[in-house]
């Protein structure tokens, strides 16, 4: 990784690491073959390792309520600082016609990710 020096800030340079984002897709059909607690470790492997998840279909309330529960208990103030779950509506009268789920997104990233999701 190659670093990228500021402009000096009191006299002294800010280096600031580059960083690759790493956005992954998890298909519908992948997400049908996992249990819940398998769902909860491949996000939390994941996001430990500073991926961002978008789930096709979205997550069950189930596995969302699980998923919270288990960040919470592995929360550490100087390695993993907890996570940031965005499903994204669309007010679209088009979407309402077609089956409940067809059209959700569930996007899960890390809580130091400042995340902005918006539909157009």
């Amino acid at each position: 990784m190659e670093d990228e020096i500021l402009q000096p800030v009191n006299g002294q340079p800010e280096v600031v690491e580059k960083s690759d984002l790493q956005i992954d897709f998890v298909t519908r059909s992948t997400i049908k073959k996992l249990n819940v607690e398998q769902k909860c470790d491949l996000i939390l492997d994941n996001i430990k390792n500073g991926r961002i998840l978008v789930f096709e279909g979205g997550l069950d309330p189930i596995s969302e309520t699980k998923l919270l529960e288990r960040t919470m208990m592995a929360i550490d103030h100087e390695k993993f600082m907890g996570i940031e779950i965005c499903s994204p509506q669309s007010n679209s009268s088009r979407i309402q016609f077609r089956k409940k789920n067809d059209q959700k997104i569930t996007i899960v990233a890390p809580s130091n990710f400042e995340m902005s999701v918006r539909t157009i």
